[in-house]
């Protein structure tokens, strides 16, 4: 379990681990967004609705380009 984003990007963590788990709320959903917590103490605590179209897309995105892989 690691508790700060920085200890996965260095390279102990890289060259060792396989599998992380960072436990935070559900408002940060990407490395960023942990990022900005730690570097620049900015605490998410609700959604905004532009970080929610972001991760709509994303998903939908994502899910789209897997679903043409299965599809060919």
């Amino acid at each position: 379990m690691i508790t700060k984003i920085s200890e996965y990007y260095d390279q102990y963590n890289q060259d060792n681990e396989y599998c992380n788990i960072f436990i935070t709320n559900m408002y940060y959903w990407a490395p960023i967004s942990m990022s900005n917590l730690e570097n620049k103490e900015v605490h998410l605590t609700e959604w905004s609705n532009r970080l929610l179209r972001t991760a709509t897309k994303d998903g939908f995105w994502f899910s789209k380009k897997i679903y043409k892989k299965l599809k060919d």
